[in-house]
């Protein structure tokens, strides 16, 4: 018996609605490739922390390579503090310290390789830029431990030649001899520690997320 023709809807329904089941269902291997391929923009965001850690690591080889200059630069920072505890005049000519001008006893420190802040300024930048490779410790976390690692290790190696001209001037050969191998050197030891120490702690002390 002819019953008319069948709607649309009825005859059509169930295979269009499982067509669009199918199409939303994303493949294993779909989901595999996804997992697998990193964002194009975390690759761009990573860019600038490998930039940054070239750039201190360079700066540590080149502080060793040209520590004559570096030295210069603290014998200036030097010469300006020992003129606020020495009678004299006080000027650096290249990587020595002259203080107590216009008195009879004028007297130069020279700024040795082991007397620079630069053996342990170097290694604090290559450990900057070793952090800065790992996406866990933000940008600006790692450059605020730098910042206050870095001042407190510079300051105190000029308070420790501060120090040793005070007590030359003072104190004569036994004062200098007691604040350069005595406890000048003592608190220059625990000044660096204290600077890696904090450096460390600023830094792994809160975890900061990758940066986008």
């Amino acid at each position: 018996m002819w019953e008319g023709p069948q709607s649309p809807s009825h005859t059509m329904g169930p295979n269009v609605c499982e067509r669009s089941r199918e199409r939303k269902r994303p493949t294993v291997t779909g989901q595999r490739k996804h997992r697998g391929t990193p964002p194009i923009g975390s690759l761009l965001g990573y860019v600038p922390r490998v930039v940054l850690s070239i750039l201190l690591a360079s700066t540590a080889v080149l502080a060793v390579v040209f520590s004559g200059v570096v030295r210069g630069w603290e014998a200036t920072i030097s010469a300006f503090a020992i003129s606020l505890a020495v009678p004299g005049n006080a000027l650096s000519v290249g990587q020595v310290t002259y203080f107590g001008l216009g008195t009879p006893r004028p007297r130069g420190i020279d700024i040795t390789e082991l007397c620079s802040a630069v053996m342990i300024v170097a290694p604090l930048l290559l450990l900057s830029a070793l952090l800065l490779l790992m996406v866990r410790f933000k940008i600006g976390t790692i450059f605020r431990a730098l910042s206050a690692g870095f001042l407190i290790i510079v300051l105190a190696n000029v308070i420790r030649i501060v120090m040793i001209a005070f007590g030359w001037d003072n104190f004569g050969t036994a004062g200098f001899a007691a604040a350069h191998q005595g406890y000048g050197s003592v608190f220059a030891l625990m000044a660096f520690t204290a600077g890696m120490i904090v450096f460390i702690r600023l830094s792994f002390g809160r975890k900061g997320k990758p940066n986008k």
